[in-house]
This record gives structure tokens, sequence and C-alpha cells, in this order.
């Protein structure tokens, strides 16, 4: 039905032949009623009806839903030989090993450590750390890392606990000789 204004022909070469025009008089045209035969097709025409229409779920046709499916399962499978490659099937071992812990060498320097290195060492505190730093500031600069036990607190253990970690001192100025 291309035009309403006009009469158009009706041709039927016989039952249950598909419409190509409806004649429509001016009557009809004016009531907006228009009566068309309406027609059952054969049995041959359904089942071509029904072949050519293609399922739709959630408005994506067969052959889309089937191009789905198959990306997936090959998407699948690539992703189990990934996972094969990673962990190659569980035959190398698995093994843990803890790394042994390392210990660290302190050490400082008698002359220029201030009182909170000295308290890092193990028997040295707060207390007797600033102990050390004034003795230095008042009697001088130590000469050898023994010069550390004439600061009050510090006895011949202790001295002997921290004296690998005491580095450096002060070499005795050689006198000079009168000419």
């Amino acid at each position: 039905m291309s035009d309403l204004s006009g009469t158009a022909t009706e041709s039927l070469a016989h039952e249950g032949a598909p419409i190509d025009s409806v004649e429509i008089s001016p009557a009809q045209h004016k009531s907006n009623s228009v009566s068309v035969p309406i027609t059952q097709p054969s049995l041959d025409e359904s089942a071509s009806v029904v072949t050519t229409q293609s399922k739709s779920v959630l408005w994506v046709r067969r052959s889309d839903q089937i191009i789905v499916w198959l990306l997936s399962v090959v998407l699948l499978v690539l992703l189990g030989i990934h996972w094969v490659q990673l962990s190659r099937w569980g035959i190398a071992p698995v093994e843990l090993s803890s790394q042994q812990p390392r210990e660290y060498y302190y050490s400082l320097d008698i002359n220029s450590a201030s009182w909170v290195e000295w308290a890092q060492l193990d028997g040295i505190g707060e207390v007797i750390g600033r102990r050390i730093v004034a003795n230095r500031e008042e009697h001088g600069l130590f000469r050898n890392p023994e010069d550390v036990s004439r600061v009050k607190g510090i006895g011949p253990r202790l001295m002997q606990k921290i004296r690998p970690f005491l580095r450096g001192g002060t070499e005795p100025e050689p006198d000079q000789a009168m000419p």
C-alpha cells in the first residue's frame, strides 16, 4: 500500500497468493477503513517462514550467539593452556627457603659520635652516652678506644663488650724538640 489518495488495483492470481495492491474507494479513504481479505499461508509457506526466522535472546541473533559461544570456548581453552604452562602439571616442586638473617656490623668513631650513636651500643643507654660526650668535650678527644673507660659507668666488662664496635682515636702528638 503505497498511496491512499488514489485508487489501486488488486491482482490476485489464485486463493492464498500475496496481495500486491488494494483498491480503495474514496468513501473508504475518508472512513479510514479498508477491507483486505486475510488468507492463511499454505503448509509449505509456513515452513519456510519458520526456517528463515532466527531466535534471538537478549536482542542477540542466533548466529551472533554461536560466535560468542565459540570465542568463549577458545578463551577458556587458552586460559587452561596458560595455567598448565605456569603450574607444569605440578611436576616442579616448590621450594621454600628462608634467607639467613644478616648480621649488621655497627661501629662508631669515638671522637665524633653523638650520644644517640653511643646509646645504640648494647649496655650503653642515654645516660652513659651523654656522659661519654660530656667527658670528651671537657677533657679532650680520646686517644684510643680504651680511653673511653675513663668515663664513669664504663667498667672493664662493659668495655670488653663494646670494644669491637669502637674505632678511631687520635695519635699523641710528638713533642717538638727545641732547636
